[in-house]
């Protein structure tokens, strides 16, 4: 996996090598998580055939409030 201007690319090679048979294969897709992703906390695991992804967001910052003086 690789994580480059808020896109996730998931990359996978297949190969198979017997004495008949050869086969090789690759797969590759980008998602859009946005640039709010904490990129050292990104978990993959497969579970059941499945590639689960954990990706958590950063949190939102908190708005800075302005304040103006009337005067009068």
């Amino acid at each position: 996996m690789k994580l480059k201007n808020g896109y996730l690319t998931v990359s996978a090679v297949k190969r198979h090598d017997d004495r008949r048979e050869r086969y090789e294969g690759s797969m590759s897709r980008s998602f859009y998580v946005s640039g709010n992703v904490m990129q050292d906390s990104i978990h993959a695991r497969y579970k059941d055939s499945i590639l689960i992804l954990d990706i958590p967001k950063k949190s939102p910052e908190e708005e800075k409030k302005c304040y103006v003086t009337i005067e009068g």
